[in-house]
């Protein structure tokens, strides 16, 4: 929130796009069409530039014909390490505030608004 209020500052917020990025992890092309629809360009990519990967995240085939698409980093995908609940308790009452705080300045109602 304190970040995004900096950005109000400065920039309309009409001018400010805030997507929630677990939508390029689980339907990357509706997503990337609303940036380009933003930024006010012809739409790009489509559903056949994109394979799914061994590890279930999508792929850039940056040419359609390409043998190997574009895929996150071998570190990417990999499991989180287990957090204790009181940890996880503590993190929530901290970031509880400002997450809601961002999500009502941004006017956005993505499921982690309402998460923690």
């Amino acid at each position: 929130d304190i970040h995004y209020q900096r950005w109000l500052k400065w920039f309309d917020q009409k001018q400010i796009l805030v997507v929630n990025g677990e939508e390029l992890i689980t339907n990357p092309v509706p997503l990337l069409h609303e940036v380009e629809t933003f930024l006010n360009v012809s739409h790009y990519f489509n559903n056949s530039m994109f394979v799914i990967n061994k590890k279930g995240f999508y792929c850039w085939k940056i040419n359609p014909q390409a043998e190997n698409p574009k895929c996150l980093g071998s570190s990417k995908g990999r499991t989180h390490p287990i957090i204790s609940n009181s940890t996880l308790n503590k993190m929530k009452e901290f970031f509880q505030p400002h997450v809601q705080r961002f999500c009502e300045l941004a006017d956005v109602q993505f499921t982690w608004c309402s998460l923690i």
